[in-house]
């Protein structure tokens, strides 16, 4: 009688995230979503990327490319709404097992911030006139924001969105 060795697999495939990292800002033009991923018991079936937000919910049929396990898929960013999108690799191997638990997100950002002078006099020979702004943006709720004067930062602050913020120069910097 002759031996019959049998694998039994109950392990997902392994996805890790190669670009973009959690958090990038991508603002336009096509990008290029990259993750690694492998099945040390099975071959991969398929990998694909889950981009959710308010406006959309898609997938997207990555292709496998060259070689140590990477996949990717580019996208035309101009086709999705300002704002930050969920995005999930979902990796199925040959007997179907699935993993998706690997997830980041973008935020897409197209409209430059709004930044409000408030100071009531800017024509002065004041060297201590306070410096007052209000900064808005339809996508970040806070930013950092500087005071240049003749191209030299002197102030650097985070600024939530909406809030007014004053500046108040010393003489030297007059």
């Amino acid at each position: 009688s002759s031996a019959i060795n049998l694998t039994i697999d109950t392990i997902v495939p392994s996805a890790n995230i190669s670009t973009p990292i959690n958090g990038a800002n991508l603002s336009s033009g096509s990008y290029s979503f990259n993750t690694t991923v492998s099945d040390a018991m099975s071959s991969l079936y398929g990998v694909f990327f889950q981009i959710v937000n308010n406006s959309a919910n898609f997938s997207l049929n990555a292709s496998y490319f060259g070689s140590l396990n990477r996949w990717n898929v580019s996208y035309d960013l101009s086709l999705l709404g300002e704002g930050v999108h969920f995005a999930r690799i979902v990796a199925n191997d040959s007997l179907n097992w699935t993993n998706q638990t690997t997830t980041f997100e973008f935020i897409v950002d197209r409209t430059a911030p709004i930044v409000t002078l408030n100071t009531s006099t800017q024509n002065t020979t004041n060297a201590t006139q306070p410096i007052m702004f209000v900064f808005n943006d339809s996508v970040f709720k806070n930013a950092t924001c500087s005071i240049l004067l003749n191209n030299i930062s002197y102030n650097t602050s985070f600024v939530n969105n909406g809030t007014q913020l004053t500046f108040n120069p010393n003489a030297t910097i007059a």
